[in-house]
């Protein structure tokens, strides 16, 4: 039997044995990895559903990950977004704050570590704050509910981990973690937009959206705020936040 070290990509076949070099075995059947040129891919929370994009989770997940100790690992680790404010005066219907984004680049000192993953802030007829995301002892705080006036702001860019993050309320842009949701408005029929990156949008008084958007999953984005009217329109919920990995694909190939 030859044994040779190899970069793996994802176009190599099936009949080939792979054991990964840690305790952790990579398998194009696990959903939440992917391979890029030499270059492993591990994101752990919920990515965007664009079937079904306004749901998040709003509780803390926590996934154990192994490595071989000494590897290098870069990841963005993104907060829950908070909650738009509740509906009932202009006061209550700011936009909710983006998750923190962080990142970095980590060497491992061991082979096992907790990874937690924020869940956003509360919506509906609620409102709260988006919860923590932490990996590697760095945490990123999860953002404020009803904060933000105005038009969101732009969330955090981050080219490296691009297409973990999508955007279908800004022509499925790319690459955006942590925006701010838009404020709403006391009349007229649009709220203010929320920033690139899943902020939700603002609601408004009249028909063209009465309800808050939400922050969208996976992005840490805030929710949108209920309309100033008087009117019992939802809040946005925050977006969940999301950690993602990439580290270098140190595996064993073994010819049959």
């Amino acid at each position: 039997m030859a044994v040779s070290r190899f970069k793996t990509s994802t176009s190599l076949t099936r009949s080939k044995t792979w054991i990964m070099s840690g305790r952790k075995r990579a398998s194009n059947d696990n959903p939440n990895i992917s391979f890029d040129g030499p270059y492993t891919f591990q994101y752990f929370g919920t990515l965007m559903d664009p079937e079904n994009f306004g749901l998040t989770q709003i509780d803390t997940e926590s996934f154990l990950f192994t490595i071989e100790p000494g590897t290098v690992i870069d990841s963005v680790i993104v907060g829950g977004g908070g909650s738009g404010g509740r509906y009932g005066s202009p006061s209550d219907t700011r936009g909710g704050e983006g998750g923190e984004v962080k990142t970095g680049t980590y060497t491992t000192q061991s082979d096992t570590y907790t990874i937690n993953v924020g869940g956003g802030g509360k919506g509906w007829t609620e409102m709260g704050p988006g919860k923590d995301s932490s990996a590697f002892g760095i945490t990123a705080k999860g953002g404020r509910e009803n904060v933000m006036t105005g038009v969101g702001a732009d969330g955090t860019y981050v080219p490296m981990f691009a297409r973990f993050s999508t955007d279908p309320y800004q022509s499925n842009i790319q690459g955006y973690f942590g925006a701010d949701g838009g404020q709403g408005k006391t009349g007229g029929a649009v709220g203010y937009a929320g920033g690139k990156g899943g902020g939700g949008a603002g609601a408004a008084k009249e028909n063209g959206n009465p309800n808050a958007y939400v922050g969208i999953v996976g992005t840490g984005s805030g929710g949108g705020g209920a309309n100033g009217g008087g009117f019992a329109n939802a809040v946005g919920q925050g977006g969940s936040g999301i950690v993602v990995l990439r580290y270098w694909t140190n595996l064993d190939f073994i010819y049959e």
